[in-house]
């Protein structure tokens, strides 16, 4: 199921897929089409910024335009935490981190989806839920 049968058909989701297909993510980032699992985080704020984060055992690509022009970056654009959740699909987890550290105003939803590749066919699962941030956690100097 995709996002668009998941959580409705939204300006909000629409403009996500628009940035997914003008970076071309999936397009740069290394995987198996015989047999994968690739990961993703995406959150496109209040103030128009966006962040991508495509990830799988060998590579990890992250795409954002909070820069002077929309583009590919080195740094991860969500927490170690968060994504280590995402990996292990621990769903029941990550809502609970939502109720207990998405205290950010205002509040962003990240979606998040697992892509499952077994011979050229693909499953997809997703989830969204408020972004999260524990700062003794989280904060890394």
């Amino acid at each position: 199921m995709n996002q668009i049968q998941a959580f409705g058909d939204t300006m909000l989701l629409k403009g996500l897929q628009a940035y997914r297909e003008k970076s071309n993510i999936l397009e740069r980032l290394r995987y198996s089409a015989a047999n994968d699992t690739v990961f993703a985080l995406e959150m496109l704020g209040f103030q128009g910024d966006l962040y991508l984060t495509y990830w799988n055992k060998v590579d990890t690509i992250s795409y954002t335009n909070t820069e002077d022009k929309p583009g590919y970056v080195s740094n991860l654009l969500f927490t170690k935490y968060m994504m280590g959740l995402v990996s292990q699909w621990n769903i029941l987890k990550i809502k609970e981190e939502e109720k207990d550290n998405s205290s950010l105003i205002p509040k962003e939803l990240v979606y998040a989806a697992r892509i499952i590749i077994r011979k050229n066919t693909y499953k997809v699962e997703c989830v969204r839920f408020n972004d999260f941030f524990n700062l003794e956690r989280d904060c890394h100097y």
